[in-house]
Order: structure tokens, then sequence, then C-alpha cells
């Protein structure tokens, strides 16, 4: 049995696990993307629980899947939750994500108080003027609107 610790350690490293596969694996089979995201997993696993003193502690995984896994069964699995970004506030993507968050994005939404928006850089274009992002936790602006994100000119 682990520690509460060596949990939360492990559900982080699951999740830097599997964005980095998806950044890394953008094709295959799924045996090769299982592949690498566990091999990332042993790598991520192996640096943190080091450097927090967990070293050989840390259980193991003793076979893989036979199916691939998706980020979000790795959420339900490990009951994950979004972790604050080092040194800054953190912001949550509601519904779909399109890509990695913009740094402008967090300082932005940071100074408006908005903690949750929705991701709409796969609409948004210059033509039709959509904001890229649009606060999902029910911050407004002075006319009642959700506040909206567009990216720095």
């Amino acid at each position: 049995m682990i520690s509460k610790d060596e949990s939360i350690v492990a559900q982080v490293c699951a999740k830097i696990a599997s964005e980095l596969t998806g950044m890394t694996q953008t094709d295959g089979t799924a045996d090769a993307i299982q592949a690498t995201y566990l091999s990332h997993f042993d790598f991520v696993r192996e640096a943190v629980g080091s450097i927090h003193g967990f070293g050989a502690s840390a259980p193991a995984p003793t076979t893989a899947p036979t199916t691939a896994v998706t980020e979000q069964e790795l959420i339900s699995t490990f009951s994950a939750t979004p972790v604050a970004q080092a040194g800054g506030p953190s912001i949550i993507i509601q519904g779909t994500q399109h890509g990695p968050i913009p740094s402008w994005l967090v300082a932005q939404a940071s100074k408006a108080g908005v903690t949750k928006v929705f991701d709409n850089r796969d609409t948004a274009t210059p033509e039709n003027r959509r904001p890229f992002f649009k606060a999902a936790d029910g911050t407004t602006n002075a006319k009642g609107q959700p506040v909206a994100f567009w990216p720095p000119k």
C-alpha cells in the first residue's frame, strides 16, 4: 500500500505522462501508443519520486493493460483533479481542449478572476471574431456576458 502523498505524486505523473504521450505519439497502433505512455509514466514517476524521496517504494507496473487507455479514463481511475501550475494560478478547460493552454490566457483569466473557460479555438477565425476562450464559471463582464479572451496583439 502506498501513502497518500505517493498516490498524489502517481496521479500527477500519470497526467504528465498522458500529456507527453499526446504530444509525442500522434499516430500508430493502440499498442504503440500504450507502450509510449508506459515509458513516459515510468520515466516521470522515477524522476519525481526520487525528488520526493519515494525512490524504490513506489510500485512499478507489473503488466501492461491490453487496451489503450484514454486520458479521461486515467483521470477517472486516479480520481485526478486539475493541478495548479507552478508559480501561478491554474485554469480549467471546460469541454474539449484544442491544444496547449497559452500563457497569456492564464494571465488574463487570473486578472479577470476566471478559473474555468470554454476553448473555442476550433471555431474561432478572424472573420467571425469569436473569442478564443470564454468564461465557463459564471464570471461576467459589465454587460452581463461571459468574459471573453482573445490572443494579445
